[in-house]
């Protein structure tokens, strides 16, 4: 039950730092085309 609600959590900060990189290139992306 420990072990399971552990690699949720891994998936949940994976998906975060995913979401946050993509949300970072995507302002770089505008800076650059304004």
């Amino acid at each position: 039950m420990m072990d399971n609600n552990k690699n949720t959590l891994t998936t949940i900060i994976l998906v975060d730092k995913i979401r946050m990189l993509g949300f970072f290139s995507l302002i770089k992306a505008i800076g650059t085309t304004n």
